[in-house]
């Protein structure tokens, strides 16, 4: 049986370029002329941001909506992930930068955001509680590339699916790389969600997710109340979610591109450490307490990534993923090599510790790759 991924919609400047060219978009572009004027969904149109993001990895975009005319966004957790800057572009081309963070949920996936503005467009929001299946539903977005902005698409409330104790909305309407963050509307243009994910198989198609906007809206809501965090702050407070209050990696931070040559990637290291991990079926072995290396992707999504070790002592991989999982590996390289395969991998930052099985220290080669080495 194929195996089937979750793959979070945010895509690299760089990996959309290299493609777009063979992209062909089966959505209905959409703006605020035409025979979208004065309809519902124009004033959602209106009120649909791009999100440009720069971080370690290079530049990458996102959506978001605007709630509040004077500047709050929301859009998703991913999208800002690893930033240190970004900007938010309105369809009539006006730039605002985000000035900061009012609320971020790495697990659910959502961000409220600030900018300086004033009168600015906005959408309704409503209740997913209110929408039943196969009740017809409407996204906006950048898909792939920037310069898609406004593409609306259709389709339907497919189902309501628990995802990690998170309900989430499953639609058919099409989304791709880009569209994170963006809203998910009901035909009268009012907001019940933001999309947030999307299965990544062959064969697969239209299986995408939204968070339901309920669990938006009572953050909303508080957000006067709260002082703005730096994007930077934001980051820290990330890293320190997915890898234990990490204090950094001892032999660097790596950040690389979809794509990226030359293939494998190398680090020279030490591994080994006095912890013993405990991270369900993660218990072997001895790391140390700061990761060997932390490694920040940029992806479109879709590639597999392997991660595997050479050394003569025998060694382990311990790997705490975007989403806050945990997967490692001992010896399936065969040679007491690991390997750790991520399927689909999503972008975003990846803490990475190399082991032995004994207490002591050994010198190891780290290698990053998209290409299978077994």
């Amino acid at each position: 049986m194929e195996e089937v991924t979750i793959t979070r919609l945010t895509t690299s400047f760089q990996s959309c370029r290299r493609s777009i060219g063979l992209f062909v978009p089966a959505l209905l572009a959409g703006s605020s002329h035409g025979v979208l004027a004065q309809t519902p969904i124009a004033d959602a149109l209106a009120a649909t941001v791009i999100i440009e993001v720069d971080g370690p990895g290079g530049r990458s975009h996102g959506s978001g909506f605007v709630t509040s005319s004077d500047g709050t966004i929301v859009t998703a957790a991913h999208v800002i992930a690893g930033a240190t800057s970004a900007i938010v572009r309105f369809q009539d081309g006006v730039e605002l930068d985000i000035e900061g963070v009012i609320e971020v949920d790495w697990l659910k996936d959502f961000a409220i955001v600030r900018v300086a503005g004033f009168d600015l467009p906005t959408v309704e929001l409503g209740n997913a509680d209110h929408v039943s299946v196969g009740q017809r539903v409407i996204v906006i977005g950048a898909p792939i590339d920037p310069t898609l902005a406004g593409t609306v698409s259709d389709g339907l409330v497919a189902a309501f699916r628990m995802m990690d104790g998170t309900r989430h909305i499953q639609i058919s309407a099409p989304t791709s790389p880009g569209n994170s963050g963006g809203p998910v509307m009901t035909e009268d243009g009012v907001v019940i969600g933001l999309v947030v994910s999307g299965i990544n198989a062959q064969g697969a198609e239209n299986l995408n997710f939204a968070l339901p906007i309920n669990y938006v809206r009572g953050q909303l809501s508080l957000a006067a109340s709260k002082p703005l965090q730096g994007l930077a702050e934001v980051q820290e407070t990330m890293v320190a979610e997915n890898s234990g209050d990490s204090s950094g990696a001892t032999f660097g931070d790596v950040n690389l591109d979809e794509g990226f040559v030359p293939d494998p990637h190398e680090i020279s290291l030490v591994a080994g450490g006095s912890i013993e991990p405990d991270y369900g079926e993660c218990n072997y072995g001895h790391v140390a307490e700061d990761p060997d290396v932390d490694f920040f992707y940029t992806t479109s999504g879709g590639s597999n990534l392997y991660v595997y070790v050479n050394a003569d002592e025998d060694t382990t991989l311990l790997i705490n993923k975007p989403d806050g999982s945990w997967v490692c590996d001992d010896d399936l390289l065969g040679n007491r090599n690991p390997v750790v395969v991520v399927t689909g991998a999503a972008g975003g930052l990846y803490n990475i510790w190399v082991g032995t099985f004994g207490s002591d220290t050994a010198p190891a080669t780290l290698y990053i790759s998209e290409i299978d080495p077994r």
